[in-house]
């Protein structure tokens, strides 16, 4: 079989990916940079912040489940928020917390390693490698034993969809099985 998506290029060999943590001083928090991009968001969301009494960032809290502080000071650029808040924001903004923290600037592109085109896989391989309490040899390690688990697991599909392909062609009288 041949898998011009995700882990595999387009002749079907399994794809090796680098992981590349960027350093501590190429990483820099963009206050101003994330508080506009939340202020356009909002607006493009919906949630009406122009004017003394617009009430979208009460409506954001809300939605959210934050603190109209909170959002404030995210607004204002006085404050980024964490991963556990930024999880909270994704859905009313829709958005992702990979864009989140790209935003932020606590994390570079090339921090989020994952980029298989999976949807499920990638959200996973940013989560391994964000927890930033492990060394990066162990984070290394976990998501390279996780995409081995998933190529094991894509494995034993395909084989039961040739399984179940044999079996149904075997039933239709397409070909005879055990080649008898």
């Amino acid at each position: 079989m041949k898998f011009p998506h995700g882990n595999y290029d387009i002749t079907g060999t399994l794809r090796r990916y680098s992981f590349h943590m960027a350093s501590n001083s190429e990483r820099r928090d963009d206050y101003e940079g994330f508080s506009q991009w939340l202020r356009d968001t909002m607006r493009r969301r919906g949630y009406e912040i122009d004017g003394t009494r617009a009430g979208g960032q009460q409506r954001l809290a809300a939605d959210a489940g934050l603190t109209p502080g909170a959002v404030s000071k995210y607004m204002a650029g006085k404050s980024i928020p964490g991963v556990k808040e930024m999880v909270k924001l994704s859905g009313p903004l829709g958005t992702t917390v990979r864009d989140m923290l790209l935003r932020t600037g606590r994390v570079l592109e090339s921090d989020l390693v994952a980029d298989t085109g999976n949807p499920l896989v990638d959200p996973m391989l940013d989560k391994i490698y964000s927890l930033e309490h492990l060394p990066i040899e162990v984070r290394k390690a976990r998501a390279e034993d996780f995409l081995r688990r998933v190529e094991e697991a894509k494995r034993l599909v395909e084989y039961e969809l040739e399984e179940d392909l044999r079996a149904h062609q075997a039933q239709r009288g397409d070909i005879v099985p055990n080649g008898t």
